[in-house]
């Protein structure tokens, strides 16, 4: 811009009278333009985001399972969340909302397509219904994807609810997809245990309660606190020419022969389509219309996968 207005000068000169390289103006203000928003949108995208209380211990568990910065819980879940309260007895409805139960304690009736009563389990804070709204369950494979759940607070019960169209659409976002994952890969492990009859009675017990609150909602250890140097930390703007100069120094790649190249850098663009309840007729009816030629495979000796 400068040497735009300066006529674009002949060294050693400093200005030529009478020019204004007009072009050379244009394209550096556009430059200009282009490269301050993005720095005021990531110094933005650092601000510390104030949470309430509610707020603050489901982050605290995104945190903790995924490292799932306040920015992102704040813009990507908390806009979507409401804390609900229910009292002993009252019928949480999962045909329209899911639910993490901060605390307390439910009873989650199982049962399958025609009616019939599978199971019945109790369960406390940290648990999730109706799972299948997630939309990361396979719906031909997986049994849980058919079953249909009741569930009842058996003491009052504090928790946080989505409808269950935010909630799809927030567990496959891109930049929250891979906390979910996690935080679903942790409740079906959870599940197993409970089914399998292996989890610690006195542990059970103690979720149960109605007064346990499971450790992710817990406060941070001063261990457990983000690194205030890095991005997404809420506290990069306390020491912004320290954080500037750590994200130079660990996003620095040099050019080939100096560094190697970031093997799919850019592919995390890439998404896996989204399941969704009522739309797998055309697979599932391709599997029944492929079922005669694999037993005809399996006639002439071939192995079918």
């Amino acid at each position: 811009i400068v040497n735009g207005i300066m006529g674009s000068p002949l060294w050693p000169q400093l200005r030529r009278p009478g020019h204004l390289t007009v072009d050379m103006l244009i394209w550096g203000t556009i430059c200009f333009y282009v490269h301050m928003a993005s720095v005021v949108n990531l110094l933005r995208d650092e601000r510390h985001v104030t949470l309430d209380e509610h707020e603050e211990a489901l982050w605290r568990m995104f945190y903790r399972v995924g490292g799932l910065s306040r920015m992102l819980f704040y813009n990507n879940i908390a806009q979507h969340m409401t804390v609900v309260q229910y009292k002993a007895g009252d019928a949480i409805d999962v045909e329209t909302d899911f639910h993490i139960n901060l605390q307390g304690t439910v009873q989650i009736d199982i049962y399958d397509k025609s009616g019939t009563l599978l199971k019945t389990a109790i369960d406390g804070s940290g648990c999730m219904f109706d799972l299948k709204k997630l939309g990361l369950l396979d719906t031909l494979t997986s049994p849980m994807a058919h079953h249909v759940i009741k569930v009842t607070a058996k003491s009052d019960c504090t928790c946080f609810q989505f409808s269950n169209q935010d909630i799809q659409e927030i567990a496959n976002s891109r930049s929250t997809k891979a906390v979910w994952q996690t935080v679903f890969i942790g409740i079906l492990a959870r599940i197993a245990v409970q089914r399998l009859g292996d989890q610690d009675p006195s542990h059970h017990a103690a979720r149960i309660n109605p007064t346990f609150l499971d450790p992710l909602f817990e406060p941070l250890t001063e261990s457990e606190k983000p690194n205030p140097l890095v991005a997404g930390s809420g506290a990069a703007l306390e020491r912004p020419l320290a954080h500037i100069a750590y994200c130079m120094k660990r996003f620095f790649t040099p050019p080939w022969p100096f560094g190697k190249h970031l093997v799919g850098i850019r592919h995390n663009m890439l998404s896996a389509p989204v399941p969704t309840e009522g739309a797998t007729e055309t697979l599932e009816k391709g599997i029944e219309d492929s079922t005669p030629l694999l037993s005809k495979h399996k006639d002439h000796g071939y192995n079918v996968r």
